[in-house]
């Protein structure tokens, strides 16, 4: 090798391990924001949000879309992958929550633009329904393996209710006249709570075989 080569090829391996090395020294000053973007989810729930004028998607790997004037649609900023069952606002449209797979909880206090995770997931239960009750402001959800859970904080924190039935429960719904909470499940499983989801009585309805799930109430 020429002098003049091996003296160009000297600059050159300095050259990188300078700059390598400045790389190393900023390394703790770089931070990176990456949010995932599913191309083409499979949308499964829709909710009308009549204060903000917001109407939102939801479905699988955690996407929730939104839109004001039904033509334009924006991705929610959420770092939850987690598919969506359900979506509910409270009385006056300040808090949303959103449920789903594995446990995950999502909360929401600008018409659902952003979401915070409650529960990010990773749990044994997948979640089904969601409601709020606005006479108590206690938000109750339900879902797999008998699931109920409570929330007297907007959806911040959640405790489980106690009992001894392991079937799937589908749906929530607020009677609207006498204020009672009712909840549907699988094997014809129907349930009335009237003290705010503190207790239920729940029962079974007969019917011959296959007996068929309560998914709506």
């Amino acid at each position: 090798m020429r002098p003049m080569e091996r003296f160009a090829r000297a600059l050159l391996i300095v050259a990188i391990g300078c700059f390598a090395s400045g790389i190393r020294a900023q390394d703790r000053d770089i931070s990176f924001a990456y949010s995932a973007r599913v191309i083409n989810p499979k949308l499964t729930g829709s909710l009308y949000e009549p204060r903000s004028r917001t109407l939102l998607l939801w479905g699988t790997d955690g996407v929730i879309l939104y839109s004001t004037d039904l033509s334009t649609w924006q991705y929610a900023t959420s770092l939850s992958a987690a598919d969506i069952t359900r979506v509910a606002a409270d009385a006056q449209g300040k808090v949303l929550v959103a449920v789903g797979e594995r446990g995950a909880i999502l909360r929401s206090e600008d018409s659902g633009r952003h979401w915070q995770s409650v529960a990010v997931g990773g749990a044994d239960f997948d979640l089904r329904a969601v409601v709020h009750h606005a006479a108590s402001g206690a938000w109750i959800a339900a879902g797999t393996r008998g699931t109920i859970l409570r929330s007297l904080d907007s959806g911040k924190t959640w405790s489980a209710l106690a009992h001894e039935l392991k079937l799937t429960f589908e749906t929530l719904f607020i009677e609207p006249v006498s204020g009672a909470i009712l909840i549907g499940g699988e094997a014809g499983l129907i349930g009335r709570s009237t003290d705010a989801g503190v207790s239920w009585l729940l029962t079974q309805i007969k019917m011959p075989e296959p007996v068929t799930p309560v998914t709506s109430t």
